[in-house]
């Protein structure tokens, strides 16, 4: 393993965001308050840039 520099680091970071993301859907659904789905929205996000990166940069 070589770190943080390695690629599959990625799809850990692509997996937690598009866990978040099904998160916000299924609170969604529920009728969970607009600011707890939006921040978790926003951390999808967040992650999903992360992988971006990881893949981009990664080696």
């Amino acid at each position: 393993m070589r770190g943080f520099q390695s690629r599959h680091w990625g799809w850990w970071y692509l997996s937690i965001g598009v866990g978040f993301l099904l998160l916000a859907i299924v609170n969604s659904l529920q009728g969970a308050r607009l600011w707890g789905v939006v921040l978790r929205i926003v951390v999808a996000l967040g992650f999903a840039m992360l992988a971006i990166m990881q893949f981009r940069f990664g080696r």
